[in-house]
């Protein structure tokens, strides 16, 4: 049968805004959303702030800290942003301040993606910071605030540590997360004394965590961050009750449990594979009609981002080992979790 020339004419004008439609639903939600994290070693600009220890961070300090080296590590980052995808969501940890992060967005690499900033200045001696970027295309933020923490300390009592970031993030579709970006006390000073300031910082997000799930039973979290313990440390199983999904006990559920078990890892000590950055979720994520459903988790590891030990094989290409530049992109790499709504 013949389709009348007028009706060509017409399907013509409509099959191309239908198909535009249906690609604008896809991009309004549809999709699945990559939730990132990255312990980016040391962001700092070049410029000294008189009421922060980063004087080492500037052209004339102890790392040499040009302008020159500090636009390289901006491109380095924005090259693993980009390999991972873009992520949807993408937190940090070790950047000294907003404008580090205007000028992260602002790369080549970045600029047309839309990201938007979360982030506030930290108590932290050396001056740096957890913070979140995410698209602007398909999240608003309802709430962003900083969750001072307290550290009561013997050893060095003007002890003070990151604040953690939390920000409620609000998809296209209406769909909340709560987000918590953390970065607990080094391992410095031995395990015994580090690893009571982490709990400390551990019990005070489980308050915070308490609080979200009494104002909204229902409420998606998640905590992402460097804890700078694994996820079998007491910290993390007993401090904020996190743990494999098997565990009915565990309010939280890491992500990162099944790569730990196979020794994998984000950072690299002294011959073995720590999994210090790591990504849990709310039960609910697994549960039986979610909002929003977990779906993957990932080590993100490219080559351009590491370096062949001639002993211990590819590890992350840092930028400093020490006062010695290397130029590379960070000493940790990032983690990532894939969700769908």
């Amino acid at each position: 049968m013949r389709i009348p020339f007028l009706y060509v004419c017409i399907l013509g004008c409509i099959l191309p805004s239908l198909f535009s439609h249906c690609a604008s639903a896809r991009n309004m939600g549809q999709g699945p959303v990559v939730i990132g994290f990255y312990n980016v070693e040391n962001l700092f600009d070049t410029v000294d702030d008189p009421d922060r220890a980063d004087e080492d961070f500037t052209p004339d300090g102890k790392q040499h800290w040009t302008r020159a080296r500090y636009q390289k590590k901006l491109d380095h980052l924005a090259q693993v942003i980009a390999g991972m995808g873009y992520p949807e969501i993408m937190g940090f940890a070790e950047v000294e301040n907003r404008s580090v992060l205007q000028d992260l967005c602002q790369t080549d690499g970045l600029a047309d993606k839309g990201y938007h900033i979360a982030h506030f200045d930290s108590p932290d001696h050396r001056g740096i910071d957890v913070a979140l970027i995410y698209q602007s295309s398909r999240f608003e933020s309802i709430s962003s605030t900083p969750v001072h923490v307290t550290i009561d300390d013997v050893l060095v009592p003007e002890y003070t540590t990151r604040d953690i970031l939390y920000c409620q993030l609000r998809s296209k579709q209406g769909h909340d997360l709560h987000l918590l970006v953390n970065h607990w006390p080094s391992r410095r000073d031995g395990p015994e004394v580090s690893g009571a300031r982490r709990m400390q910082v551990a019990r005070q997000l489980d308050i915070v965590l308490q609080s979200i799930r009494t104002d909204d039973p229902d409420a998606y979290i998640v905590v992402l961050g460097d804890f700078n313990d694994e996820p079998v440390d007491l910290t993390l199983r007993e401090g904020i009750h996190a743990g494999p999904i098997s565990d009915p006990d565990a309010l939280l559920f890491n992500t990162m449990w099944e790569l730990d078990a196979t020794n994998q890892g984000s950072y690299y000590y002294k011959g073995d594979w720590n999994m210090l950055d790591q990504i849990l979720l709310s039960r609910n994520f697994t549960g039986p009609k979610p909002t929003w459903t977990y779906d993957t988790t990932s080590i993100y590891k490219d080559s351009f981002m590491l370096y062949k030990d001639k002993k211990y094989g590819p590890l992350p290409n840092r930028t400093y080992g020490g006062t010695r530049y290397f130029g590379g992109y960070s000493d940790h790499l990032p983690v990532m979790i894939r969700i769908r709504e």
